[in-house]
């Protein structure tokens, strides 16, 4: 199976992949009876939704995210009897990436208070400006960015049910069964991570960049 050389080269900001075709149960049964060639498939159709949602959950980090849709579609190839349907599929795809994006993020944060600790312990770096970015990038990008920088504050199942809502427009049902919140919690939790988004970046929507 190619997952393992997942073409991550058009992972897009924001941008929504194709809904996959009626027969992908067709395709999994397939692959199921030993058409492993069939995985193949699976791979292209869903590799664009899982590539730009790991990319926004792990913070714009594009190698990352390449390594964490790898390992999705691995465990998936792995545990062909984890699903039954075409949304169920989704779900586990979903539901793997979730959980593995959540530990290497905690996994990263311990390696930054390691390194953080050893600049303290060390001489005081310089430090470094990034407003050169300011006379260059498009506003539409920079606000963008900032937002984005301002989602990813967010505690982390906030932060994903943003992202699978607002951008992925994915249903309080699946949100439910993704990130394992009870299907009346969704709205007024999704309401409350609103509001804090909303907050942070009031500056930069009413007064601009």
């Amino acid at each position: 199976a190619s997952f393992t050389n997942i073409n991550t080269g058009a992972v897009t900001m924001l941008e929504k992949p194709e809904k996959p075709e009626e027969n992908v149960m067709d395709t999994v049964q397939l692959w199921r009876d030993g058409d492993v060639e069939k995985f193949d498939e699976i791979v292209i159709k869903y590799q664009g939704l899982i590539c730009n949602i790991a990319y926004l959950l792990l913070r714009r980090d594009y190698h990352q995210s390449c390594q964490i849709a790898c390992q999705v579609f691995a465990s998936a190839y792995h545990n062909p009897y984890k699903f039954h349907d075409e949304h169920s599929l989704k779900i586990f795809l979903c539901q793997t990436l979730i959980a593995m994006s959540k530990e290497r993020l905690k996994q990263n944060d311990s390696h930054k208070d390691e390194l953080l600790q050893e600049l303290l312990e060390g001489c005081k770096p310089d430090k470094v400006s990034n407003h050169w970015t300011a006379g260059i990038l498009p506003e539409k990008e920079r606000l963008q960015g900032y937002i984005l920088d301002n989602l990813e504050t967010l505690l982390f199942d906030q932060m994903a049910a943003i992202i699978l809502r607002d951008i992925f427009t994915f249903s309080y049902e699946e949100i439910s069964a993704i990130i394992k919140w009870p299907i009346k919690t969704i709205n007024p939790r999704l309401h409350k991570a609103r509001i804090e988004l909303r907050d942070k970046i009031r500056d930069v929507i009413y007064n601009g960049m």
